[in-house]
């Protein structure tokens, strides 16, 4: 299923980064928007669709719509954050240049030269983190890999109580989630991680802040208690 994960979410990664500069220039159409979301469900649906029936997954069709209509619904929310934070941003780039009225016309040269600097790369530098574009691309893939990974969760989790611990297999998957591939766990127990800060957390595959792993079914005994440090 890695394939479809990494052969779809980038193009809506592009959808969520072109809305964080549409946004800021006000230019930001929200049905346009949910249009392009609602295009690119349909067709994961159809490629996960696809995908368990090579598997030979039982599942139901109406259970996948259900939780494609959540996601749908969350995209919203998304649209709204986006403007959110665009929105602050200017108004804390107009609190600025109020501050200057007052100052020294030197002062206020060095203002503007710094302004038409910070303009060439204003969707680079004003972000959720630390830059608008950029943030805006990550969330569009989180956003994708989540709608994947509940529908998985779905499906995998009815055909037994154990699973095999899959991750993305590029340069996010965290240290301690690299220990967990391949390896088998029970619904029941899941593994808990613990990162090199200290930070511990239990959970199946994708509950994690920015997990982005996923289960595949298995037939295998699983490992109890398990523990991995990063």
């Amino acid at each position: 299923m890695i394939d479809i994960f990494k052969r779809l979410a980038p193009s809506y990664a592009n959808v969520v980064r072109k809305l964080g500069i549409d946004v800021w220039y006000d230019r930001a159409d929200f049905d346009q928007f949910i249009s392009s979301a609602e295009r690119f469900r349909r067709r994961y649906e159809r490629e996960l669709i696809e995908y368990y029936h090579r598997m030979k997954y039982p599942f139901r069709r109406s259970e996948i719509r259900d939780l494609s209509d959540e996601w749908l619904a969350d995209q919203v929310t998304i649209f709204g954050k986006v403007k959110e934070v665009a929105d602050e941003k200017k108004k804390n780039l107009q609190i600025k240049l109020d501050e200057v009225k007052d100052r020294k016309r030197e002062e206020v040269s060095k203002l503007i030269e710094d302004a038409k600097r910070h303009e060439g790369r204003i969707v680079r530098v004003l972000s959720f983190a630390d830059n608008l574009e950029k943030r805006s691309k990550q969330i569009g893939e989180d956003q994708a890999f989540e709608l994947a990974t509940k529908i998985n969760h779905q499906v995998v989790e009815k055909i037994s109580g154990v699973y095999v611990w899959k991750t993305q297999e590029d340069n996010r998957v965290r240290t301690t989630h690299r220990k967990l591939a391949n390896k088998i766990f029970a619904y029941d127990d899941p593994p808990t991680t613990i990162d090199k800060y200290g930070h511990t957390h239990t959970g199946n595959p994708g509950t994690d802040w920015g997990c982005r792993c996923w289960e595949e079914a298995a037939r295998g005994k699983p490992l109890r208690g398990y523990v991995v440090r990063g």
